[in-house]
């Protein structure tokens, strides 16, 4: 079972990636991210909410709540810093390298 989660996780992070580039375009980038990031809180809480999950959010500890809140932290910032990479050193979302660079 863990092979086709494997093969499904890897499927759809290939799509996002397409898919991101294409809605960037045309849109500022800090933009697109708020919009994406707004649909997966909707997923992830529709989920929560249609599998009973949210009656477990009581139980987790504030030990928990800490780090969830710092990896929500870190994964914004690394978003962040991904486009700032990607608008500096892609074209075209495709690496290239200057001339004359090593």
């Amino acid at each position: 079972m863990w092979i086709a989660a494997a093969i499904g996780s890897a499927f759809f992070a290939g799509i996002t990636a397409i898919l991101s580039k294409c809605g960037v375009k045309s849109a500022n980038s800090d933009v697109a991210t708020a919009v994406r990031t707004s649909v997966v809180l909707a997923m992830a809480w529709g989920i929560a909410l249609l599998t009973g999950a949210c009656a477990e959010l009581p139980a987790v500890s504030a030990r928990s709540w800490i780090f969830l809140i710092l990896s929500g932290l870190a994964t914004g910032a690394a978003a962040k810093y991904g486009q700032t990479r990607c608008r500096r050193h892609c074209k075209y979302g495709i690496f290239y390298a200057k001339k004359g660079a090593a």
